[in-house]
């Protein structure tokens, strides 16, 4: 199999979670907005100006490929009133820059935890990455799943990574 040369390599340690921003409340209200965006590791011109839009009154925020620079929050981080967490999957060649899953939320996390794909893509030979956040909500937790899903492969191979979700699913009592 071809394998191009890649600016992104998967990290070694998958549990690099990090945590960027303060949430802004103490609970979710009676509805939740969110937004799930795959960023395409912010290569897009005007990307911030968009996100910053897009979550402007909003409670929950998916990101997938989101980008961190340095591991460092930038400004946005600070002043967007959410607590960010990502899982930092990939790093660049240079290794001033991770992507990864990154969910946001006004509400500030219980418990999270990433999982890396059992497979990897075929074009660039990387592993996808699933991160698990809880909140308290109401009377019981949210379990809210950001998953960057594995692409160009067989249906057996996404299957696997779509059975890493089920169990966590299920143990989870409440939505």
């Amino acid at each position: 199999m071809f394998v191009p040369p890649a600016r992104f390599r998967p990290l070694p340690n998958i549990n690099a979670l990090r945590k960027l921003g303060t949430a802004s409340v103490a609970n979710f209200g009676s509805s939740i907005k969110m937004i799930s965006w795959n960023m395409f590791k912010a290569r897009r011109r005007g990307w911030l100006l968009d996100l910053e839009t897009l979550t402007a009154g909003v409670e929950l925020v998916l990101l997938q490929e989101a980008v961190l620079h340095g591991g460092l929050a930038h400004p946005f981080h600070l002043a967007s009133g959410l607590e960010w967490i990502m899982a930092e999957n990939l790093r660049s060649t240079g290794g001033h820059i991770t992507t990864g899953p990154k969910t946001g939320s006004r509400v500030q996390a219980i418990e999270s935890r990433a999982v890396r794909s059992v497979h990897n893509e075929p074009i660039v030979a990387t592993p996808k990455t699933l991160l698990m956040t809880t909140y308290p909500y109401a009377n019981t937790s949210l379990l809210v799943v950001n998953v960057h899903a594995i692409n160009f492969v067989v249906v057996s191979k996404f299957a696997q990574q779509i059975e890493q979700i089920i169990e966590p699913l299920i143990a989870h009592d409440g939505p």
